[in-house]
């Protein structure tokens, strides 16, 4: 399946693709600055900045602050995952 002209890939990943299209657009992976409010936490990334997280980690604080015990992907409901929200440090 190839993705038409001038789609844009947003990444979830700090890994870049393989190949890249001229005629498609790429941006970098969406992340967000975590508020100078919050204690302790500075960066589980160490690609990104300190004190700034990805999207699909903040989208993980987010589901277990709020309890959410399912998780949805366009019009598929999944079913709850084993993973739990760890601390970021080494044991």
């Amino acid at each position: 399946m190839k993705a038409k002209e001038g789609t844009i890939f947003i990444p979830f990943s700090q890994f870049p693709p393989n190949k890249l299209r001229e005629d498609c657009f790429y941006h970098s992976t969406p992340a967000m600055l975590v508020p100078k409010s919050t204690q302790n936490i500075d960066s589980c990334e160490n690609w990104l900045g300190r004190r700034v997280m990805s999207a699909w980690r903040i989208g993980g604080i987010v589901h277990e602050l709020e309890g959410w015990e399912e998780h949805d992907w366009q019009h598929l409901q999944l079913l709850p995952s084993p993973h739990h929200l760890g601390s970021c440090s080494p044991p």
